[in-house]
């Protein structure tokens, strides 16, 4: 299973509004996710509220959110207060600029995938436990990841930096010559 691709993928898919696929490919690959974690779903659920706000379908947001799947179904009386403040959204023309206007920012979007993001480890965790296979080490999830960066930034043009090379003869010292400076 590609575990550390599909997580990127259901990440991306959260920051570029696209929530319900992110909950689709979430819950195929992580079947038990939003059983275990409620508050994520209520944040997933919550953001795809906020996303339908976003578009202007103001409509279609009050039918969600008065829904049986809708954010607000199973709401522990902790977060009422994010619930209202979601709800207050559709009170303003220019949501963005109300009071509670930082729900629309993109650092929501990103607050959000970095919850989902630890949510699908704890899972990962978890599955490998019951099945007792090891978890990838962190070192290789980290290389994996600065791989995947180092190809995302030459695919977006970008040449002004050090590339991890893994055929340099001495991996240690490529290792420290690529975060020089950092």
């Amino acid at each position: 299973m590609d575990t550390i691709g599909d997580r990127l993928r259901i990440q991306d898919a959260v920051r570029v509004g696209q929530v319900k696929y992110a909950m689709d490919l979430a819950t195929r690959i992580y079947p038990r996710l939003f059983e275990t974690d409620n508050y994520v779903f209520f944040h997933m659920q919550q953001l795809r509220l906020i996303e339908m706000i976003r578009d202007q379908k103001m409509e279609k947001a009050l039918k969600f959110a008065q829904s049986k799947a809708g954010v607000f179904s199973k709401v522990d009386p902790r977060h009422y207060h994010e619930v209202e403040r979601t709800m207050g959204l559709l009170t303003f023309d220019r949501p963005e600029y109300s009071p509670y206007g930082e729900l629309m920012y993109y650092s929501y979007r990103q607050k959000v995938a970095g919850e989902i993001n630890a949510a699908m480890l704890r899972c990962h965790e978890d599955e490998g436990k019951s099945k007792e296979e090891p978890m990838e080490p962190r070192m290789m999830f980290l290389i994996k990841l600065i791989l995947w960066a180092q190809a995302k930034l030459d695919r977006e043009g970008f040449t002004d930096f050090h590339k991890l090379d893994l055929g340099h003869a001495d991996f240690e010292e490529e290792f420290r010559r690529s975060f020089q400076g950092f």
